[in-house]
């Protein structure tokens, strides 16, 4: 397992590296930290740290790393599992049938400026900004957060008479 790097500059030396290495020595220059960094827009530290990561040679999952009441214990046996059971998969998938189909019977519960919120903000992939909303309106963010508030609490109220303690919600 090689770590990737979570920031864009980790990322750019990843995927660029040794790339860069062969050019430099191509071209006759020597690839020093300060050279790629310069080249690729990057701290020398990063540099450093990622020649150190893809320097370090692969580890098995299945290497053994311990002798635990006289068995083999290896690095995947002590990896947690994201994998749930079947009960709980269908558990899961039912639970999210039910808050869809309440969600679209709250909906309905709905209208004018609220429903908009509801179908631009609450539910949408890529919600409106209140901002965006009161140009919309004609009115001001402060007065969209106040309708989505009261809508959200109507939602609270909605889903806590339908399902009870089986869903919180969030906003």
């Amino acid at each position: 397992l090689v770590k990737i790097g979570t920031t864009q500059a980790q990322r750019k030396l990843f995927f660029n590296l040794n790339k860069e290495k062969q050019r430099l020595a191509q071209m006759g220059i020597e690839p020093t930290h300060e050279e790629i960094a310069k080249r690729l827009d990057v701290d020398q530290k990063d540099v450093a740290m990622m020649e150190k990561r893809l320097a370090r040679g692969d580890a098995s999952l299945d290497a053994p790393v311990g002798d635990a009441d006289g068995r083999q214990t290896s690095r995947l046996d002590l990896m947690p599992t994201s994998d749930q059971g079947p009960d709980l998969m269908t558990e899961s998938a039912e639970l999210s049938d039910l808050v869809r189909q309440n969600l679209e019977e709250f909906r309905l519960t709905l209208k004018g400026k609220e429903a908009i919120i509801f179908d631009k903000r609450t539910v949408a992939e890529d919600p409106l900004t209140l901002q965006e909303l009161g140009n919309e309106f004609g009115v001001s963010r402060e007065r969209v957060r106040q309708l989505e508030a009261r809508m959200i609490g109507h939602l609270r109220e909605f889903l806590r008479e339908r399902l009870g303690d089986a869903v919180e919600v969030d906003t």
